[in-house]
């Protein structure tokens, strides 16, 4: 839910930015708030990070710039009157992290027919991002397993079906660690990018971190269905992973290690995006859903 006011948004956005408003309107949340911004010359996404995400968005800001600099297809960031890349936004909720890009014209690429020319261009934003200096969050196992369990036991689930899921989930961990380190985008599919003129403009980096960069392969590749897992789709998953790699590999390879870790982080993925809804939504997890993803994970 969205309780800020677009009134006192358009009124902070006039008086950071150098352009006026004729339009905002809110489109949705998760990490933070998002909306568009309209005026007579330009359109702009506006967007909000609660309070308890501020470092990451700041990172966030900062990779955008990097990768501007470095001339790779990524949004671009409208700067403040102060020349900044993100400003204040102070509420009842606390303090958000706001930051501002232009509206990008293209569309949703279709990840069946184009997942080669993809994998060609993550594999580039991986060797990027070798080169980058600045601190970045680096993300563990805190992150992508106990965040759920402590949400699980919080929630009275199942204390059986809880250390089930906590011993598999420390098992797949333990197959991660043994991928290759790296930055990752963290939550790289197809909804977080946009194709235009053959270019794939990557946005949303609000978990990007430094951890696996088999992370984001896994992440495009995964086409299982979230709620119901069967026997073809690990065929599914490793036939859209050879299209991927074929692009992939003109970049740069994956060693044996980080290819079978793609079947690791899928469960793992779970994990994190379970707890990742639940805390920023704070929402509670009905037990049917709970089984679900138990039979899921453990499948």
């Amino acid at each position: 839910m969205n309780s800020l006011d677009l009134m006192s948004i358009k009124n902070q956005l006039e008086k950071t930015y150098d352009f006026k408003i004729d339009d905002i309107k809110y489109i949705r949340s998760m990490i933070g708030h998002v909306y568009t911004l309209e005026n007579e010359k330009h359109k702009f996404i506006l967007k909000l990070n609660r309070p308890n995400n501020k470092i990451s968005a700041i990172q966030a800001t900062e990779i955008i710039e990097y990768l501007n600099e470095n001339d790779y297809p990524v949004v671009e960031l409208v700067k403040t009157r102060n020349n900044e890349n993100y400003f204040d936004f102070n509420t009842e909720e606390g303090k958000y992290i706001g930051f501002v890009y232009y509206y990008v014209e293209g569309k949703e690429p279709n990840i069946e027919k184009e997942v080669k020319q993809i994998g060609q261009q993550v594999g580039l934003f991986h060797n990027l991002m070798k080169g980058y200096e600045k601190p970045i969050i680096h993300r563990s196992k805190e992150f992508y397993i106990d965040r759920f369990i402590k949400i699980l036991i919080k929630s009275d689930y199942d204390k059986n079906k809880i250390e089930e899921l906590n011993g598999y989930g420390k098992e797949l961990w333990g197959k991660m660690e043994k991928s290759e380190n790296g930055v990752c985008h963290g939550d790289l599919h197809s909804g977080n990018m946009f194709q235009k003129n053959g270019k794939y403009i990557l946005f949303d980096f609000d978990t990007s971190s430094y951890s696996f960069p088999v992370i984001d392969v896994a992440t495009l590749c995964d086409t299982a269905n979230f709620n119901n897992l069967i026997e073809k789709d690990f065929d599914k998953i490793m036939k859209r992973f050879e299209s991927f790699y074929s692009g992939y590999i003109k970049e740069r390879t994956l060693e044996y290690e980080d290819i079978k870790n793609i079947f690791s982080f899928i469960p793992i993925r779970h994990y994190e995006l379970i707890a990742t809804i639940t805390i920023n939504q704070k929402s509670g997890l009905q037990k049917e859903f709970l089984d679900q993803q138990h039979e899921w994970i453990l499948k």
